[in-house]
């Protein structure tokens, strides 16, 4: 695979976590690694995504981290990956019940209530594409409810945002440290 392949695959992978498509995410991701085993950003999300299940080993995190970094982009890794390894919520089941797809499809899915549960649960975990997604189903089933919106549907796409950009900061980096 190219490294514009990898960007473009990357990229995609990307898009499907904003949008709380974890399942296709995920696989992004391990392409992305099968492909490019160094490639740091594809191995963080992955690690991202386990970490909303269970608790990441002290080896995996060790993996993660990069010294090398800026100070300011290291402070920020460090924080991540202190939030993955000592986050007291967990999610039950498997990525792929709590992909905004297979979410859609459960029978609780036609209850608004059960949507902003499943949107604040995703919100704990570290997945604010997931979380901005289950409140627009709520919003799509109860809109009068969404004139003044929860604080954390406002916050979700700074979230988003936030997290993408300091994974390319890293990239670049990384991409400039090994020139």
């Amino acid at each position: 695979m190219s490294n514009d392949a990898i960007e473009t695959a990357l990229a995609l992978a990307d898009q499907n976590w904003k949008f709380g498509r974890l399942a296709s995410a995920r696989d992004g991701y391990a392409a992305v690694l099968k492909e490019a085993p160094a490639c740091w950003h594809a191995a963080f999300q992955l690690a991202w995504l386990e970490a909303m299940f269970e608790v990441p080993t002290a080896e995996r995190i060790e993996q993660l981290r990069l010294p090398a970094l800026p100070p300011e982009l290291l402070k920020i890794l460090d924080r991540d990956l202190g939030v993955m390894s000592q986050r007291t919520k967990r999610l039950s089941g498997r990525l792929e019940d709590w992909d905004i797809e297979a979410l859609r499809a459960m029978s609780a899915a036609g209850d608004f209530s059960w949507w902003e549960a499943r949107a604040a649960d995703a919100a704990d975990v570290g997945q604010p594409g997931l979380a901005l997604a289950c409140y627009s189903e709520a919003e799509k089933l109860c809109p009068e409810m969404y004139y003044d919106p929860p604080s954390l549907t406002a916050e979700c796409p700074g979230r988003i945002d936030r997290h993408l950009a300091f994974l390319k900061d890293v990239g670049h980096h990384t991409a400039t440290a090994r020139r």
